[in-house]
């Protein structure tokens, strides 16, 4: 009887020894998984990160580019506004020599 009680918890004891294992190996198992999905995640966020740096500098070559082509079109306009004041000048000297000249003749 006493053997028998003896095989019995020795029975146990290997029964509660190998799910202590199972659940140890499942446990392991998944952690594994949660470390493969974390890494999958970083690895997403990377990319992610990677091409809204790309976009990023894109974007500010893009501003730089627009920025120095208005640049060019103020001075141009610029240039082109004392072009048109100083012709609109040499008219306007054109036209009062004209009007003196006109003034003398009609004194004449």
């Amino acid at each position: 009887r006493q053997a028998a009680m003896h095989s019995e918890l020795k029975d146990l004891h290997e029964v509660s020894s190998r799910r202590r294992i199972e659940a140890v190996e499942w446990a392991r198992a998944e952690s594994a998984r949660e470390v493969c999905a974390l890494q999958a995640a970083q690895a997403a966020a990377a990319v992610m990160y990677e091409r809204r740096q790309r976009a990023l500098v894109a974007s500010a070559s893009r501003a730089r580019r627009e920025s120095a082509r208005a640049r060019q079109t103020s001075l141009k306009a610029r240039a082109a506004a004392l072009h048109a004041r100083s012709d609109a000048e040499a008219a306007r000297g054109e036209l009062r020599t004209a009007e003196s000249l006109m003034g003398a003749r009609k004194a004449e």
